[in-house]
């Protein structure tokens, strides 16, 4: 494997995500691979999601993105960070298992169950994120799932489970506007 960081030379974000994609895409464990939707500003970085069945070997990881990058920090989730030099792309890519988002997605949807804060993030990242590499259809059919309206009972959730937490709580905005 050839190390992005020193030996190629991007000329810009969109072809670093595209030699990263390549690069990720001849793992068999790779099932799919998706970047966040375009909501982004000058400082942003980019966040890359890569589906894996089984973990992506560290030394594969390293090799890619070259000795400066940040490699296997699980403070939220399994994930690499990294900076390339001659763009200045800032990129976090994000490691997650197929069977962990469509549980989030079954807890969301279907169980409709609440969480303090966050409920809902993983299925709005997940919705909105452009499908890098979906060499099954997989990725494509999990955005599909995703696509529905609102769930009553989630709404009901969310209210029940946060609101006691943020009434009780001074900084909240019920109580600052009383």
């Amino acid at each position: 494997m050839t190390d992005m960081n020193q030996n190629i030379q991007p000329t810009d974000a969109r072809d670093v995500i595209q030699r990263l994609t390549q690069a990720f895409g001849k793992l068999p464990q790779v099932l799919g691979g998706s970047r966040a939707a375009a909501t982004s500003d000058v400082a942003s970085d980019y966040d890359l999601y890569v589906y894996t069945v089984w973990e992506v070997p560290v030394d594969f990881r390293r090799t890619l993105l070259g000795e400066s990058a940040e490699i296997d920090n699980r403070f939220w989730e399994p994930g690499d960070e990294w900076s390339n030099p001659s763009t200045g792309t800032h990129i976090d890519i994000m490691y997650r298992s197929p069977e962990w988002i469509e549980g989030q997605m079954e807890r969301i949807l279907s169980r409709h169950e609440a969480s303090l804060g966050y409920t809902t993030c993983f299925w709005y990242n997940m919705v909105h994120s452009e499908a890098l590499l979906d060499p099954r259809g997989w990725y494509q059919g999990l955005q599909n799932r995703g696509r529905v309206a609102y769930p009553e009972g989630l709404r009901r959730a969310v209210l029940r489970k946060n609101w006691p937490m943020l009434r009780r709580n001074h900084s909240s905005l019920d109580r600052r506007h009383r």
